[in-house]
């Protein structure tokens, strides 16, 4: 059985610094498995959420806390595991997530 892990880092419109999240996953090797981009206009926010498939709990809280300390507004933060049924694949995959 797969458990996938999802951190979302959120900004206002306009200030959500995609490269410079990858850097961070670059600086604690941790690869994500997949992710999915959300725009609240209403709300004036913006978020990407990467999910992992297998990385230990503390390299990702490593990476919360890289993100969280990032310059400027965004912020970062470690979701409760989805669990994966037996014989289906992670819930990330080919499933868009609706905001």
């Amino acid at each position: 059985m797969v458990t996938t892990q999802r951190i979302t880092v959120s900004a206002a419109l306009g200030a959500l610094h995609v490269i410079a999240i990858w850097k961070c996953l670059r600086a604690c090797e941790t690869r994500a498995s997949g992710s999915s981009t959300h725009v609240k206009l209403q709300d004036r926010i913006e978020s990407i959420t990467l999910y992992f498939d297998g990385v230990p709990m503390e390299q990702l809280q490593k990476l919360v806390i890289l993100l969280n300390n990032l310059p400027g507004a965004m912020t970062a933060s470690l979701s409760p595991p989805i669990p994966a049924k037996p014989g289906e694949s992670a819930p990330h995959v080919n499933a868009p997530e609706r905001s």
